[in-house]
């Protein structure tokens, strides 16, 4: 079995996730994961949720900032968001929002 990557969690977990989710709707935001050496995606969660890579096309409500190794250890849950936002593993530029988006990324 190989190691989850960074493109697998986007394309396949927070796309599965989100995507048809009606509950993703209720976060009512745009979210931009900056991923260090990875590059960034975002989540738009409003009217039509879904996944894509790259910037959004206006400012985010908002970011999240993480290592590859920490997003990776998220959603094999390995490592607790909690935890990794505490100690600085994990950045969330807004706690509103990121509270909500842990519900529905189940991380």
């Amino acid at each position: 079995m190989t190691d989850m990557t960074v493109q697998d969690i986007f394309d396949t977990k927070i796309k599965g996730l989100v995507e048809g989710n009606p509950a993703a709707k209720s976060v009512n935001a745009v979210v931009l994961f900056k991923v260090e050496g990875a590059g960034n995606w975002y989540l738009n969660l409003r009217d039509n949720p879904g996944v894509f890579q790259g910037d959004p096309p206006a400012k985010p409500d908002c970011t999240v900032s993480a290592s590859p190794d920490v997003l990776v250890g998220l959603f094999s849950k390995k490592i607790n968001a909690m935890a990794a936002y505490t100690t600085g593993k994990l950045k969330v530029d807004n706690l509103g929002v990121g509270m909500k988006l842990i519900q529905i990324l189940k991380i």
